[in-house]
């Protein structure tokens, strides 16, 4: 971190940290969730574990005071991420169970993308499968909702499964996909498409994503969609509610491209 960068995250969190007691005077207890919720972010990112959970656990009161399901539906998302920075797993996919849960009579289709995306994080170690299933599953989501940095997010992360199959060229061409729609979010994925590059060579690498930057996002997703076992996902985490039970190949619907969203 430079110390221009250090200086703007010192300006947001004494922002951040004003809000709260602003809201109070103002009696929004909607915003100063927002404020809370971020100051726990924060907060679990640097490794203040309890600090997260305590200003967390805030943020959801206040949240479900303002009742606003939405807010309280991102903070117990966040509190999942905490869970697992805790080695927490079966208390992470609750609190994933229980935002989704309130996600599924909104119209937040990003946040549910969101956290079937984080249920996957959590089951890849032991049902990976299983996770490329719900990675599916919220690339379709992103897609229907026309998120287009979260279906950079999909295609990159499915770049990087197709390097660890040994797959360079198709990483490279899912990462072309994703940096044709978000660049921010390929380069997120950098490591990954350096890998896939030094494995093919300069002059097929180069070939490779010119081929992914052309190329439709119907194929795009086909071409993730055929890293994904035909499993039935639907019915492992309760979560899923209204997906399709069908298989991981589920992310190839709608199409089109429509306002930013948080993940």
């Amino acid at each position: 971190v430079t110390q221009r960068e250090a200086g703007l995250l010192e300006d947001a969190r004494a922002s951040m940290a004003e809000s709260p007691a602003l809201a109070d005077e103002l009696g929004d207890d909607l915003n100063a969730a927002f404020s809370l919720t971020g100051l726990g972010s924060l907060a679990r990112s640097e490794g203040r574990l309890a600090a997260a959970k305590s200003l967390l656990a805030d943020a959801l009161e206040r949240a479900r005071k303002s009742r606003q399901e939405a807010q309280a539906a991102a903070v117990l998302r966040e509190m999942a991420d905490v869970a697992r920075a805790e080695g927490e797993t079966e208390a992470a996919l609750h609190l994933l169970e229980q935002s989704a849960a309130m996600l599924e009579g909104l119209d937040r289709t990003a946040d549910l993308a969101a956290t079937i995306e984080r249920v996957g994080e959590v089951k890849e170690a032991t049902e990976p499968d299983v996770a490329r299933g719900l990675y599916a599953q919220a690339l379709g989501l992103y897609r229907e909702g026309g998120y287009l940095w979260g279906i950079a997010r999909g295609l990159a992360r499915f770049g990087r499964i197709a390097l660890a199959d040994g797959m360079p060229e198709r990483c490279v061409e899912l990462m072309a996909g994703a940096d044709a729609l978000s660049p921010a979010e390929a380069e997120s994925s950098r490591e990954a498409l350096d890998a896939a590059r030094a494995a093919l060579g300069e002059a097929k690498s180069a070939a490779c994503w010119i081929t992914g930057q052309a190329m439709p996002l119907d194929r795009l997703v086909r071409l993730a969609g055929e890293l994904v076992p035909a499993v039935e996902v639907a019915a492992v985490p309760e979560l899923v509610g209204r997906i399709p039970a069908a298989s991981g190949t589920s992310a190839g619907a709608g199409s089109g491209g429509a306002p930013a969203g948080s993940g």
